[in-house]
């Protein structure tokens, strides 16, 4: 019995020892986790440095920096070490005034050293023509050469730059090519003959016509016939520079713009004017300018028993007009003809010749007076016989 009590014991005390072990019971002399992770919190990055050099440390001018090859290693403040990969470090463009590169970790800096040898430099010459040269320019190796080149314009020609070639003659490129050598290059240009605006006016300063004309051709006027008024016929006579200026002998050539104005000259314009009797016969045609007056000597001639007055209408059987109107065109006029009958004064005389009645009596009336009276003398009665033409 004694010996199981011993075991039992034993095996409780086994037990108790290993769950304070496994508790680190500080009686037992252990680390609790809080007190572990509290000492872990107290370790710091102290510094970092570059144990392994990278495998580049030379440069060419525009290259970015190489980690490759580099091994950096952090220290920390319980003096334990371990490599890190996560740093961070410029991918700029290296200069050649770069000597050294920074290593960033986490608030750390190290350095490598590093050499940048600049870029080779190249002449690039830029040619207006095989024998004429624009420009030499410098540019580093790499560099895509560029330059901005334009002709002037004159009067006859426009130039277009298309790009730049090989050779004077060699096809235009698309883009020049990155620098590795000298090189030289021709510009490309195409020639135009430039065209000019020419205008041409009406005598009223109205454009009829604008064109774009090459220099050096002759422009071509066009058809003009001016427009007649009643008044006035008009014909082209030629062109001017100027509005009622002096008429060209000839167009010029052109040689830049220009603006011509037509020359025209003016007839006053004649029309027919015709005179018609009352019976409808043309008595009287003639041609009068516009703005005359019309005039006709016709008249009825009067008769013993009729008084004839003659007038104008612009119609037949119209009625009749005062005066005649100014010529605005051909017209034609109608007699108007009235008559009247004559009157005569009938003279009747005493016996003596001594005048006695004057009466106004119409054609083919019987004049009428008073017969006279004459008084009886010592010797006489009187008494009235009668008329007679003669005394």
């Amino acid at each position: 019995m004694k010996s199981k009590s011993l075991v039992l014991l034993l095996a409780s005390m086994l037990a108790l020892t290993g769950c304070a072990g496994a508790g680190e019971n500080p009686e037992g002399g252990g680390t609790t986790p809080e007190e572990q992770h509290q000492k872990e919190s107290e370790i710091v990055l102290v510094s970092i440095s570059v144990k392994t050099q990278p495998t580049k440390k030379e440069y060419r001018e525009g290259e970015t920096f190489d980690p490759t090859g580099m091994v950096v290693e952090a220290t920390y403040s319980d003096g334990t070490t371990k490599e890190v990969t996560n740093y961070q470090v410029s991918n700029q463009a290296l200069t050649i005034s770069t000597t050294s590169i920074n290593i960033l970790y986490e608030g750390k800096t190290a350095q490598v050293d590093i050499t940048v040898n600049p870029l080779p430099t190249y002449v690039v010459t830029f040619m207006a023509s095989e024998s004429e040269k624009i420009e030499d320019v410098t540019y580093k190796e790499g560099a895509t050469p560029s330059y901005s080149y334009s002709v002037p314009s004159t009067a006859q020609y426009e130039y277009e730059f298309l790009g730049w070639s090989l050779t004077p003659n060699g096809d235009v490129l698309s883009e020049l090519p990155k620098v590795t050598q000298n090189a030289t290059y021709y510009a490309k240009i195409q020639q135009k003959t430039r065209k000019y605006s020419i205008i041409f006016k009406n005598e009223a300063g109205s454009v009829l016509q604008n064109s774009e004309v090459e220099y050096g051709t002759k422009p071509e006027a066009p058809e003009y016939n001016p427009s007649d008024t009643a008044q006035y016929d008009y014909s082209l006579v030629g062109w001017a520079t100027s509005q009622g200026g002096e008429v060209l002998a000839s167009l010029p050539e052109v040689t830049g713009a220009a603006t011509y104005f037509a020359i025209v000259s003016s007839t006053v314009r004649s029309y027919t004017i015709k005179f018609v009797d009352e019976d409808g016969d043309e008595i009287q045609s003639n041609t009068l300018e516009y703005g005359a007056t019309p005039t006709c000597d016709y008249e009825v001639e009067d008769t013993a028993e009729w008084d004839y007055t003659t007038k104008w209408s612009k119609t037949a059987g119209g009625s009749a007009i005062e005066s005649f109107p100014s010529v605005t065109g051909n017209a034609t006029y109608y007699a108007v003809v009235t008559k009247v009958k004559q009157k005569y004064d009938i003279t009747f005389k005493n016996e003596d010749g001594s005048a006695y009645k004057t009466v106004n009596v119409e054609y083919g009336s019987v004049p009428s007076v008073t017969s006279p009276t004459k008084a009886a003398d010592q010797q006489y009665t009187y008494a009235f016989a009668g008329w007679s033409t003669t005394k």
